[in-house]
């Protein structure tokens, strides 16, 4: 969990610091961050899911089916999860095509999860 919490930045990195690693309670970040306790809470459990989730994990072990772009792409929706209109944004590009790029890499994960189980 170290190393995909090293993936993150700003105040999830930090949040996710103080209670993994230096065993922080949620009352005691939510007094440091200025919310209530249940935020804390519910925001430490949507980045937890989102770093056990896997999805940027099979990316970079099949790197080679994805461009350079495509895979920061995946970081940036995946790990940090950021929406398709927050990337559209940042990457100054259409909604339109950031949809397109995230909708193939999402169908190239099908694709590997399809083959892995059909090995079985």
């Amino acid at each position: 969990m170290v190393r995909r919490v090293a993936m993150l930045t700003g105040v999830e990195r930090v949040m996710m610091t103080m209670y993994f690693e230096k065993g922080t309670s949620f009352r005691q970040i939510a007094e440091l961050a200025g919310v209530h306790e249940r935020t804390v809470s519910r925001r430490i459990d949507r980045i937890a899911r989102r770093l056990m989730d896997g999805r940027y994990g099979r990316c970079l072990r099949h790197k080679e089916m994805f461009t350079k772009y495509e895979l920061a792409i995946a970081k940036e929706h995946f790990v940090r999860g950021k929406t398709i209109r927050a990337l559209t944004e940042e990457r100054s590009t259409t909604y339109h095509r950031m949809r397109g790029t995230v909708r193939r890499i999402k169908g190239v994960l099908e694709l590997l999860k399809e083959k892995k189980h059909s090995k079985l």
